[in-house]
C-alpha cells in the first residue's frame, strides 16, 4: 500500500510538472527529459508512469472528465434539470480551459492552440488513444443524460423524450463550443452563447419550454 500511495503521488507530480512547462515553454519545446529533469526523477521513472508526451495530454482529458463527473454528484437536489444543464456545462468549460489554456501558468493564446491541437492528434494517432477518449465522451453524455431522466421523474422534462439522443447532441454542442473557445475562430466563444446554445437542444424537450 506504501508503494502504491508512492508511485500514485509520484505520478501526480509528474503530470503537474508536465502542465507547468507545457504553459511556460509550449508543447512542442518540451521534452520528456525536460520534464524528469524539474520532477526529481529519473527518466526511467517518468516513461513507467507516461511513456510519451501524448499520454499526459490524454490523461489531461481523462481528469476534465472525472472532474464534470464529480461536479454533476455533487449538484444541489433543489436544482432544476435545466440550471443542472447550464451548470455542467459551465463546470466542463471551466475544467477544459484550465488544462489547455494554462494563461496562469504564464502560457499564451497560441500556446494554447499548439496544446489543444497537439492533444486532437494524440486522439487519433491509435485505436487505443481514440477509444479512450471515445469513453470519456461516453461519461460525459451519461453525466447530461442522467440530469435529463432526473427531469423526466420530475416533470420537467416530456414523457417519452430520447433522454440519450438529447445528451448526445448537448455534449457536441459543448464540443463545438469548446473548439471556438480554445481555437479562437468562432466570436461566440462566450458562457451566454454556449447557454443559448444548449437551449436550443433542450428546449424542445422541456415542459416549461412548450
Amino acid at each position: 500500500m506504501g508503494e502504491y500511495k508512492c508511485s500514485a503521488k509520484t505520478r501526480r507530480k509528474i503530470y503537474d510538472i508536465a502542465q507547468e512547462l507545457f504553459a511556460e515553454k509550449g508543447y512542442g519545446e518540451t521534452s520528456l527529459i525536460d520534464i524528469a529533469k524539474r520532477a526529481h526523477v529519473s527518466t526511467g521513472t517518468l516513461y513507467r508512469h507516461y511513456p510519451s508526451k501524448s499520454s499526459l495530454l490524454l490523461c489531461s482529458a481523462d481528469e476534465s472528465v472525472s472532474g464534470l463527473e464529480k461536479a454533476a454528484s455533487e449538484l444541489p437536489a433543489s436544482m432544476g434539470c435545466r440550471d443542472r444543464i447550464v451548470a455542467l456545462f459551465a463546470r466542463g468549460m471551466e475544467n477544459g480551459m484550465k488544462l489547455f489554456a494554462a494563461i496562469d501558468g504564464g502560457g499564451s493564446a497560441n500556446r494554447s492552440a499548439e496544446l489543444y491541437l497537439a492533444y486532437r492528434s494524440a486522439v487519433y494517432a491509435s485505436p487505443e488513444s481514440f477509444a479512450r477518449v471515445s469513453k470519456n465522451r461516453a461519461a460525459m453524455r451519461s453525466a447530461f443524460e442522467r440530469v435529463l431522466k432526473g427531469g423526466v421523474e420530475s416533470g420537467e422534462v416530456v414523457s417519452g423524450a430520447d433522454t440519450f439522443a438529447v445528451a448526445d447532441a448537448l455534449v457536441s454542442v459543448f464540443f463545438q463550443h469548446y473548439d471556438s473557445a480554445l481555437l479562437g475562430y468562432d466570436e461566440e466563444g462566450d458562457a451566454l452563447s454556449l447557454e443559448r446554445k444548449a437551449m436550443a437542444v433542450l428546449d424542445p424537450v422541456l415542459v416549461c419550454a412548450q
